[in-house]
């Protein structure tokens, strides 16, 4: 590697992309610099064991959100394995980790997935 293309950790400048690079030089004059994606503060995950919160067998965003579960502004939410799941649901249009879904189907519910454009 030519010297004049790494920074003083020895990493090569022309293969860091261009947020490194700022959040690189942020950090060296002091600054506190942590990437936030735009979508990751739109989307939220939640605990199978919170669903149970829920009257009812359908779960939306929509519901979610009514449920107070999700944060108003969510955009799009994903349930995750944490806990159990206590009666039978039909998701919609909601993210599902793996876990999750074998634990909602091992209950009798279903995961409606959204169809594709």
């Amino acid at each position: 590697m030519d010297e004049k293309n790494e920074n003083f950790l020895g990493r090569s400048v022309l293969r860091m992309t261009r947020h490194a690079i700022v959040g690189h030089l942020l950090t060296m004059l002091g600054a506190p610099f942590r990437f936030r994606s735009a979508l990751g503060r739109r989307t939220a995950e939640v605990r199978l064991s919170e669903l149970h919160k829920i009257e009812g067998g359908n779960i939306d965003l929509a519901i979610l959100k009514a449920a107070n579960l999700v944060p108003a502004n969510t955009l799009q939410a994903k349930i995750v394995l944490s806990g159990d799941v206590k009666s039978a649901f039909t998701v919609t249009g909601v993210g599902v980790t793996k876990g999750a879904r074998a634990a909602i189907e091992k209950a009798g519910g279903k995961i409606v997935e959204p169809a594709a454009a």
